[in-house]
């Protein structure tokens, strides 16, 4: 009986042997109600369940405390105000945003057509109403639409119709010089938009004339519409859903992936080209982001960029890898869409994966070990048992 009572204990510890190893080193033998992070021991907790309740309800009051506060500031913010500065001579629009001391900061410029006569006297002057749609006295119509006490209002581009596919090329070219009539202030949809959805009523107008400065941001091109182009009915800055130039994108060409030993060189703009959506070469604005370390083995993502005078942008990725060539390919040309990258990232998991199930052979192996020694010792005993007895 006593034998078989040391067998058991010595069966019993080889079991816990393996459990422990297969379970990455877990204290066994802790008490396995005791829970996650203790040490097994089977006393009452410090905490109490009414500590930990306590301090929930302190905490949610806290936060609520908190929200209430945030929204009672929130509230008490006033809308943002601004000041819309017309220069007649220069046709450029700049706005202002007041401080909360009241100084008037500069934001933005917007291109514009007017008239610097009697026409469109200087003064200060508000906003009264808007209105998505207006008609202009020379037969045009123009959306967005900001009035004004001075009898003359803030516009978007000029259209045929009620229709942002009715753009008159023509008279959009002319953004940026004196208009062909009063009562206006011509802008592009874009900038029109920004005025109507964010300049309230009682937001104050200031015209006035100065020849040397078109403003504190000065003034920014305007775009020219290729008269024979297939969406020269369309602004292009117009956000309106169905608006061609919204798809309509600019070229990157010549750029490819590279692969280059640690220590070396490449040009990543030589054979770099690019055009925008009118096919004008724009190679010069091409913007590059990001770098490579040719001191340092590693995978890096280069990014050419391009914005056309349409605001539409285009990147390309490229792939430069500083290193071992083995597992890329130099020849690969770049489509922008990351595949390199993908392909080593598959294939660094796939790496991990079988590090994972070798390292599970592994322990499979010794616990196998384990269960003949312990046969082993087991017929050793009862070996030694019989014998003895």
């Amino acid at each position: 009986m006593k034998n078989r009572r040391i067998l058991s204990i010595i069966i019993t510890v080889l079991i816990m042997l393996c459990c422990a190893y297969m379970s990455g080193g877990r204290n066994v033998l802790a008490d396995p109600s005791a829970p996650p992070g203790s040490d097994g021991a089977t006393g009452e907790s410090d905490i109490q369940e009414s500590d930990i309740q306590e301090s929930d309800m302190q905490e949610s009051d806290i936060q609520e405390s908190d929200m209430q506060e945030a929204d009672m500031q929130q509230n008490s913010m006033q809308e943002p105000r601004y000041l819309i500065a017309v220069n007649r001579l220069q046709n450029c629009v700049t706005v202002y945003k007041y401080s909360d001391e009241e100084k008037k900061n500069p934001i933005m410029s917007m291109a514009c057509s007017t008239v610097a006569d009697d026409r469109m006297p200087i003064g200060r002057y508000e906003i009264i109403d808007n209105s998505p749609w207006a008609a202009l006295g020379d037969g045009t119509y123009s959306p967005w639409n900001t009035r004004t006490n001075g009898n003359f209002a803030l516009v978007g581009a000029p259209y045929s119709d009620t229709d942002h596919g009715k753009l008159i090329t023509e008279l959009y070219n002319n953004l940026g010089n004196a208009a062909q009539d009063a009562g206006y202030v011509r802008l592009n949809d874009k900038d029109a938009k920004w005025i109507y959805d964010n300049c309230k009523e009682k937001t104050e107008i200031l015209v006035y004339d100065d020849s040397s400065q078109a403003g504190p941001l000065g003034k920014p091109e305007t775009i020219v519409i290729p008269p024979e182009h297939e969406y020269k009915n369309w602004d292009p800055t117009d956000e309106t859903e169905g608006n061609p130039w919204k798809s309509s994108k600019g070229k990157i060409k010549g750029i490819r992936n590279w692969v280059i030993p640690v220590g070396g060189y490449v040009d990543l703009m030589a054979g770099v080209t690019a055009e925008d959506a009118n096919g004008n070469d724009v190679t010069d604005e091409i913007v590059v982001l990001e770098e490579y370390d040719s001191s340092q083995e590693g995978i890096y993502i280069i990014t050419y960029c391009i914005e056309d005078e349409f605001g539409a942008v285009t990147s390309e990725d490229i792939t430069v890898i500083v290193g071992e060539e083995s597992v890329f390919d130099d020849e690969m040309e770049s489509d922008g869409n990351g595949e390199l990258i993908t392909d080593v990232k598959e294939e660094s998991m796939e790496e991990e994966s079988m590090e994972e199930e070798k390292d599970m052979g592994k322990k499979k192996e010794i616990v196998v070990a384990i269960i003949l020694l312990a046969s082993i010792l087991t017929g050793a005993f009862l070996m030694w048992a019989k014998n003895r007895s």
